[in-house]
């Protein structure tokens, strides 16, 4: 028997998320991770945050015509269907696909200046990585920060006052959604002087740029009182300070922008990369052709082993604050 109201309408067939793993785990086994989530997961990821059942009780009704839908009637031949609304949050994988395409849209036709690109990552030790977890507002600092390093590190190389011109991402995951924050920034090889002309950079000086961020990040964690002056010194007369800056080849072209920014702005979570079997879960490592991947043609491909409590932990842990802003835009 048809529902009341929905017979003889079309309906927009969507992905069906209840057969995949994503869906599945947090389906069956969300509610029994809240309970137990104090005594077994809080010391490590923190205090429980509402953020975490909101975004996770709106992504299991994304596409639910229970919840609400939209009429799409076509005004020449009159056809028209039900389409369920989206959820929008940042773990849903359908969700996720529909703002990437959105922002390439946008960055393309509004953003983006005809001059060459790059991506850039700044990643900072693992010794300072807890302060961000447990004060996220400190992950835009992080951004400001890593902004400030590439707009001194241009001042110093081209000789002048120049306003460069970059889209800053910021990410918390690592390969096996361990907690590791940091930016992925997509920046202009230069920047405009004041009379208006694009002033370019040769090949980027990562040793230059990650000592500019270390500085700026430093001081900002010892002036919120995060960490003292001897530990910044103890840190510098490592061999290895644990920061690091990586710089990937000249992007010449809109469209190569573009592809590497549907990964800079990614979800923390891929979803074809999770696998069941055994009463486990297995988060496999990024595939051949994503920014990184692995090539898995001569061996089992890598990855990491959860049962499904501490994968949704993982998972949760990645949620930014309700209304936090992810992808800042600075300069030109």
């Amino acid at each position: 028997m048809e529902s009341p109201g929905f017979a003889g309408e079309k309906l927009y067939r969507p992905r069906r998320p209840e057969k995949t793993v994503f869906y599945s785990v947090l389906y069956h086994h969300y509610e029994r991770f809240a309970a137990e989530y104090e005594e077994r997961f809080e010391r490590e990821y923190g205090r429980w945050r509402n953020v975490i059942s909101q975004t996770v009780r709106k992504y299991l009704d994304c596409g639910n015509l229970k919840r609400g839908f939209a009429r799409i009637r076509c005004p020449q031949c009159r056809e028209e269907y039900l389409l369920g609304f989206s959820c929008k949050v940042r773990i849903c994988p359908s969700c996720s696909a529909k703002r990437s395409a959105l922002w390439a849209d946008f960055v393309s036709t509004e953003v983006l200046q005809p001059v060459r690109h790059a991506h850039v990552v700044f990643s900072i030790p693992k010794l300072l990585r807890i302060f961000f977890r447990f004060n996220r507002k400190l992950l835009g600092e992080m951004s400001r920060c890593a902004w400030k390093a590439f707009r001194a590190y241009c001042g110093e190389c081209l000789g002048k006052e120049v306003l460069p011109g970059g889209i800053f991402s910021i990410q918390t995951a690592g390969d096996a959604l361990n907690w590791n924050p940091h930016i992925h920034a997509l920046v202009c090889l230069g920047g405009y002087g004041a009379d208006g002309v694009f002033q370019s950079l040769g090949s980027l000086d990562t040793g230059a740029l990650r000592r500019l961020f270390e500085a700026y990040v430093m001081e900002m964690l010892v002036g919120k009182g995060l960490i003292s002056r001897e530990l910044v010194e103890k840190i510098r007369s490592w061999r290895y300070t644990g920061f690091h800056v990586y710089c990937g080849m000249a992007l010449e072209s809109v469209e190569e922008v573009v592809k590497v920014g549907y990964y800079i702005i990614r979800p923390a979570a891929s979803a074809s990369r999770l696998k069941s079997g055994g009463g486990v879960l297995r988060y496999e490592a990024r595939a051949v052709g994503e920014e990184g991947g692995y090539d898995a043609s001569l061996f089992e491909r890598p990855g990491e082993t959860f049962d499904y409590l501490e994968w949704i932990a993982r998972l949760t842990s990645h949620i930014p604050k309700k209304g936090a802003q992810t992808v800042h835009y600075y300069g030109k």
